[in-house]
């Protein structure tokens, strides 16, 4: 316990729960994978290309990528080095996301036409999803607390071309008596942010 606790820098607390459910062997595999680097993913933009067209396009730059294994429209990249130089992105072809939180966004089932409101929205990923799941059309409101994430949350949309993203500065926990019943979705990550 002590052993694993401080090899793979996990508290021993968590070390013993995973002994009792997975045995030692998994264990040492679950923390090991927890500490390796995670891979970088990109979400095609498939209002604007496809996968494998970015696949392609990325590949003329010298960025090797594969299909996720388990999520469409995701592509795993190797050998990026500095992404905002590549033309696929500077072109809004494609948005770094973890795949995880890219499932937060198609959990709401966003269709072209709704009015989704991203609560906690800063640097802007799922509602970047939620926009490309909508094809351009309805509007995704992107909030966050802080008034400087309402320009990141609208360069991002600017690069994709995502017209249909409309950045506001608001706290998810007060209440808005205009926005009572007034989306079709809405998403609240709060432990992202």
């Amino acid at each position: 316990l002590s052993y694993l606790s401080t090899r793979y820098s996990h508290p021993e607390w968590l070390v013993k729960d995973f002994l009792a459910v997975l045995g030692s062997d998994e264990t040492a595999g679950l923390l090991a994978a927890n500490n390796s680097r995670a891979p970088i993913t990109a979400m095609v933009n498939a209002t604007r290309t496809t996968a494998s067209a970015l696949s392609a396009a990325l590949e003329g730059e010298g960025v090797t990528s594969r299909p996720h294994p388990w999520l469409a429209d995701c592509l795993m990249l190797e050998k990026t080095g500095d992404l905002s130089r590549l033309a696929a992105f500077q072109e809004g072809l494609f948005y770094i996301q973890d795949p995880a939180s890219k499932l937060a966004a198609l959990t709401l089932e966003p269709k072209p036409g709704m009015r989704v409101l991203d609560c906690c929205a800063a640097p802007g990923g799922k509602s970047f999803a939620a926009a490309i799941q909508m094809e351009g059309g309805g509007e995704v409101v992107s909030c966050d607390l802080h008034p400087h994430k309402k320009k990141l949350i609208q360069a991002g949309a600017d690069r994709l071309g995502l017209e249909n993203i409309t950045p506001m500065t608001a706290d998810g926990k007060a209440f808005r008596p205009e926005w009572e019943s007034a989306f079709d979705r809405v998403l609240v990550d709060a432990h992202c942010s």
